[in-house]
């Protein structure tokens, strides 16, 4: 069998014009990877930023819950205010390990909370206008026939769009998500410390009418977001459910102030039984002791009584002797 030297045939054709065939998969090739969706960093980059910023806020609002809710005044030695000047992370750093807040130090913590809360939001929403604008890009809406019959859709070439949309989507349901508990997070701080400071302010004896007159109203944090419907309807069951564990840890707390307030008018009124016989003891005692004394007077005039008798018997007996004398003279001498 003889073999045959093909090599230059096959360099000619190598060096050659390619084929129409050749050339029209190349152009599908550059189509394809013009199609291929380019992975913007700057989303990654604002939504690390946001992240931080919240996780940031979360660990804050958890180093200052303590002195947050104590209702005890702070020494006039530690009462501080903060510099006008200060930056974001200077005013919270002031503010982490403390252990005594003022109110100015509260109101500016609740502003901050909400400013950071509401930035965050917005920034969020931007994610989001930019994901559905990039998704209405990279996928154009499919036809009618496809929306009422989706299994004759084509298949997508690639996978690449439904895996930076899924990441994406999870990017931005996780900032949601930490916005939300952070959000709630502020808004039990400040119910709980209302519920101590209502629940001191009745315990040392204040009115419901000095309450009505100045009635405490928390900030609404909530209101000022711009919270899908899902959110707003969490939200509200879950205030609805604090509504109700407040209802009912207020219900036992009135009860227990109507019991002690029950318990002091008894104890009242038992000082006033002792104190009352107390009183009739020290007469008693004042009517025993006058007692004694006239039973004293009574033995020495009846002392005195028997004296006086035996006195009187001697004078009776030596005048009848005497009469008894006289009857026996005058007798003789007739």
């Amino acid at each position: 069998m003889t073999y045959t030297d093909q090599t230059s045939a096959f360099r000619s054709l190598v060096a050659g014009p390619s084929n129409p065939s050749s050339r029209a998969s190349s152009r599908n090739a550059s189509r394809s990877r013009a199609r291929k969706p380019s992975y913007d960093p700057e989303f990654l980059n604002e939504a690390y930023r946001i992240y931080q910023h919240l996780d940031a806020l979360s660990k804050h609002l958890q180093a200052i819950r303590k002195p947050y809710l104590s209702i005890t005044e702070p020494p006039i030695s530690r009462r501080r205010r903060a510099p006008e000047t200060a930056t974001e992370g200077d005013d919270w750093a002031q503010w982490d390990g403390a252990k005594y807040l003022s109110d100015r130090d509260r109101e500016e913590i609740d502003q901050r909370g909400k400013m950071i809360l509401r930035r965050c939001r917005e920034r969020v929403g931007i994610l989001e206008d930019g994901e559905r604008a990039r998704q209405k890009e990279v996928a154009p809406p499919p036809s009618t026939l496809f929306t009422f019959l989706p299994s004759l859709a084509p298949k997508p070439a690639s996978t690449a769009d439904a895996v930076v949309t899924a990441h994406r989507s999870a990017v931005i349901l996780t900032l949601s998500t930490m916005l939300s508990r952070n959000t709630a997070t502020l808004s039990d701080l400040q119910e709980e410390r209302s519920k101590r400071r209502a629940e001191r302010g009745r315990t040392l004896g204040e009115g419901a009418e000095r309450e009505a007159q100045q009635p405490m109203s928390l900030p609404q944090v909530a209101t000022d977001l711009d919270l899908s419907p899902e959110q707003v309807q969490a939200f509200e069951s879950e205030n609805n459910a604090l509504m109700t564990h407040l209802e009912s840890t207020l219900s036992s707390v009135l009860k227990a102030e109507r019991s002690l307030l029950e318990v002091s008018e008894l104890q009242t009124q038992l000082v006033q039984q002792l104190v009352q016989q107390t009183e009739m003891v020290d007469l008693l005692y004042e009517q025993a002791v006058g007692s004694v004394g006239e039973m004293r007077g009574a033995e020495q005039q009846l002392k005195k009584a028997k004296e006086r008798g035996g006195e009187a018997r001697f004078f009776l007996l030596v005048f009848l002797i005497g009469a008894s004398l006289a009857l026996l003279f005058l007798d003789w001498y007739k």
